[in-house]
């Protein structure tokens, strides 16, 4: 008699077991000889289709089932497809009722949260700007106050053409927001909206983050649920003007309380709050693992609930980076950037871009700035690593930095100013055009089309938020992986401006490149005129060859002097063009 033991149930493969044993066993005695005995029945079962390893699969799936249904916040699928389970499982022969998915949901009311700002830095060169964008997979642009309307931290590659769509899906990956709730509980709140291609040193937002402390622990570390504070949180109206290289608000900024400054620890005094927060969490050493190499938290800094990184910023610093070229006057550049004062207030309707969404609406721009100072100045490098070969280039060209700080700025208010500087010190404008530009005299004319400069060169520094207490801190870890990947982004465009710096002087010296035509001989192919093809006036075309070309005849005038722009047109002065109404 045969039986099919893979067909059997646990308790009946024991039975038939027990029952083969003491067969044996009756024979043995009955007989006096040898028999198979209990080793060799149950060797005997082994070999028969893997019995052992199927009870062994079968009881762990068992107790994994009743383990999980002990977990209140695992959740588990069920499945009827047997090839799926058996592709899960690992056991090709083996039917299992259930395939068991664990999904993990985080419970934030078991948690609390407190207000903070970051202080991040990113390289925006391939980015499409700071703000959520309309057409990425992150979401939707966000409203005027700034608050993302909708966020997704399971998107794909798209939701990182923008630095908000990547932090924002960072920050709901490390369950340090909750995707699920209003966005005013965010409080969230930005210094400035950059523009595509714009990069940033400094940039800083404020944000309510999941906390480590307890409730009470440090200021205003309150319950997950709690909404007390949001009342008195300043989230003023929407300013009329939208600003690509600073958001801001033409209005005067929040101004903190004694005690809000009191609110905020200072490392350098000893005290129990300090102590505390340092048992907080790390937020950029848990948000830089998730984030792209060209974006990173630089620290955290505990703030009050009524801090906003907007409307609080007192003060902003851009710096825009051009090759000093021998066709550019730094002299005349320097003495154009003085008509802009220090401290005073200006109208710089002629200094930025008309938003034309704001003239359909019927809302009046406030062009009045107060400029604290622009500055032109030699660029120095920055300190080489100290495991960096001493002979490594950083640029084949010496930059000039021109820094804008400013209260608030209007619409593409520092291209502006850096694109008519660069006519100044080409010699195609006098320094005296900055000081008519300013004049309301020639306000009724309309805003003269010229060019802006491009976004690559430009870098929001830092930002000013005096009367705050902002410390920002940051462990050890994040503070090494931070420097590590600078320097090692630092090394590929050293590496890239090397290569690029020695095809320049390939096509500057005439050198001969033989080509292979048809498979049979070669062709010499030279660069026409040898030396003279690199002539004085086209190292200031490097880099700004399309903006000085585009539209109005900024050709190479000063060393090259042609006088002549795109076309041979000749130049047209900037007070001589056609007017742009405000």
């Amino acid at each position: 008699m045969s039986i099919d033991i893979s067909t059997l149930s646990r308790d009946e493969l024991i039975v038939q077991l027990r029952s083969l044993v003491k067969q044996v066993d009756e024979l043995k005695a009955a007989s006096g000889a040898g028999g198979l005995g209990l080793e060799s029945a149950l060797s005997s079962a082994k070999r028969t289709n893997g019995t052992e390893n199927v009870l062994k699969e079968r009881e762990q799936k068992r107790r994994k089932v009743s383990e999980m249904a002990q977990q209140p916040d695992t959740e588990m699928e069920l499945a009827s497809d047997p090839a799926a389970i058996e592709s899960q499982s690992g056991a090709s022969n083996v039917p299992s009722p259930v395939r068991m998915k664990e999904r993990r949901e985080f419970n934030f009311s078991r948690h609390t949260r407190r207000p903070v700002a970051l202080k991040l830095s990113y390289i925006g060169h391939d980015l499409h700007g700071f703000a959520m964008q309309p057409n990425t997979a992150a979401g939707t642009a966000g409203d005027r106050s700034g608050a993302p309307r909708l966020v997704s931290a399971h998107g794909n590659s798209a939701q990182l053409d923008t630095v908000e769509s990547a932090l924002f899906a960072a920050l709901i990956t490390a369950k340090l927001l909750d995707e699920k709730e209003e966005r005013r509980k965010w409080a969230y709140g930005r210094c400035g909206r950059t523009d595509k291609g714009v990069s940033a040193f400094g940039q800083v937002i404020s944000i309510r983050l999941r906390s480590a402390l307890p409730a009470g622990a440090a200021p205003h570390v309150v319950p997950w649920d709690d909404e007390s504070h949001l009342a008195t949180t300043f989230f003023p109206s929407a300013p009329d003007e939208d600003d690509d290289e600073s958001d801001q608000a033409a209005a005067v900024p929040v101004v903190p309380t004694d005690a809000e400054c009191n609110n905020t620890s200072d490392p350098g005094t000893a005290s129990p709050t300090q102590d505390v927060n340092a048992s907080e969490l790390d937020y950029p050493h848990l948000l830089n693992r998730l984030l792209p190499p060209t974006i990173r938290i630089l620290g955290w800094s505990p703030v009050p609930p009524t801090f906003n990184a907007r409307f609080s910023c007192r003060s902003r610093l851009y710096h825009y980076y051009v090759p000093h070229t021998p066709d550019l006057d730094v002299a005349a550049m320097q003495q154009a950037a003085e008509a802009f004062g220090a401290g005073v207030d200006r109208d710089f309707r002629n200094f930025c871009v008309p938003d034309k969404s704001l003239k359909k609406a019927g809302k009046e721009v406030r062009y009045t700035r107060t400029c604290l100072g622009v500055k032109v100045q030699q660029d120095p490098a920055p300190p080489a690593p100290a495991h960096a070969h001493p002979s490594s280039p950083l640029a084949p060209l010496p930059l000039l930095t021109i820094s804008v700080h400013a209260t608030s700025f209007l619409y593409h208010q520092v291209r502006c100013i850096v694109a008519v500087l660069l006519l100044v010190g080409r010699g195609l404008e006098s320094p005296t055009l900055v000081e008519r530009l300013l004049d309301p005299a020639e306000f009724h004319r309309g805003r003269p089309n010229f060019i802006i400069a491009p976004a690559e060169g430009l870098v929001l520094v830092g930002a000013g938020y005096d009367g705050w207490g902002i410390t920002w801190r940051a462990g050890a870890d994040a503070e090494r992986n931070v420097a590590r990947g600078v320097w090692e982004g630092w090394r590929e465009g050293a590496v890239r401006t090397a290569v690029w710096g020695g095809l320049a002087r390939e096509v500057g010296a005439g050198r001969v490149v033989t080509t292979v035509v048809g498979g049979v001989g070669g062709v010499d192919v030279g660069v026409a005129g040898g030396d003279q093809a690199w002539g004085p006036g086209e190292a200031g075309r490097v880099g700004f060859g399309a903006w000085r070309e585009g539209g109005h005849g900024e050709g190479a005038k000063g060393a090259a002097g042609t006088g002549k722009g795109k076309k041979g047109k000749a130049y047209v002065g900037v007070l001589d063009r056609q007017r742009i109404p405000y």
